[in-house]
């Protein structure tokens, strides 16, 4: 399953810009997206507070997960790299960033679970 992960902070954001550059990237990566995940949440909050820890847990082998910019994960580095690293306690994860605009689409692949 491709899942596309989008959040921004309040209201007044908006997630089309984020929507955009992820369909584009998905299209030129051959990708279907069969899931959106939103939340208008705080970064700051903790993983465990937000939708995005579902999300995680339930990603499987050959499932991809895809966000414009890794701080869509987080805003604080050690949260981020808490998730990342989490991720390849099961085996690898790759992550792939395309500059494209002011975002930087990410493809994360979750690892290989035995």
């Amino acid at each position: 399953m491709v899942i596309a992960y989008m959040r921004v902070r309040t209201e007044k954001q908006v997630l089309e810009n984020q929507r955009s550059e992820i369909v584009r990237f998905a299209e030129h990566k051959g990708l279907t997206i069969q899931k959106w995940q939103t939340e208008k949440i705080s970064g700051v909050k903790r993983k465990e507070e937000r939708k995005l820890s579902g999300t995680l847990k339930k990603l499987k082998k050959d499932d991809v997960l895809i966000i414009s910019e890794m701080s869509r994960l987080s805003r604080t580095m050690l949260e981020i790299m808490s998730i990342l690293r989490s991720g390849r306690n099961g085996g690898e994860m790759r992550q792939i960033r395309v500059k494209k605009g002011a975002y930087r689409p990410s493809l994360i692949l979750p690892p290989v679970r035995t």
